[in-house]
């Protein structure tokens, strides 16, 4: 497991643009999140069991309980603004976890783009008439990408991994 690193992380925030106004635009929609969390996440996995893959990886009743879980926890701190090295070690792991599972990259991408889309879908109703409503998108698609920017480079890290493994046997 590499170490975390306040110097990579802030590196990757400064990429994706994640400045104090940022922050405040997750803060500020937190709350309204947190109320719609759990039923996006069970929407997420009703509309993974419906691709062929998502069956595959999410036949388990039991496993798909425990990661509803830990997904709505990783998602509700990134709203709350947790983006230290806690949310960089939890990034590790998703992508560590993903690419041990064996899931396809294209499917890791399904889903933060279903996220992605449900996230937009329910703020853009409930803010409509606040004239926040483009920094609150704006800070959305920044934070998930960030998200998404550390998990699947850890994926992609760990598949060069396996690849210079298999090469060298």
């Amino acid at each position: 497991m590499p170490p975390t690193s306040k110097k990579v992380l802030a590196h990757h925030l400064s990429l994706m643009g994640i400045n104090r106004n940022v922050m405040a635009s997750l803060r500020y929609v937190e709350p309204f999140i947190e109320s719609c969390m759990d039923d996006i996440v069970e929407r997420f996995y009703a509309y993974m069991q419906t691709l062929p893959e998502g069956r595959k990886v999410f036949s388990e009743p039991a496993f798909v309980a425990h990661l509803k879980k830990l997904q709505r926890m990783h998602w509700m701190l990134m709203f709350k603004g947790k983006l230290g090295e806690d949310f960089q070690q939890r990034c590790y792991h998703i992508g560590s976890g993903h690419h041990k599972k064996g899931i396809a990259p294209h499917l890791y991408l399904c889903g933060y783009n279903f996220f992605q889309c449900e996230m937009i879908r329910v703020v853009s109703e409930k803010y409509r008439h606040d004239s926040r409503l483009a920094e609150i998108l704006d800070a959305i698609t920044r934070v998930i990408s960030l998200d998404m920017d550390l998990a699947l480079s850890v994926y992609m890290r760990e598949m060069w991994r396996n690849k210079a493994n298999t090469l060298s046997i």
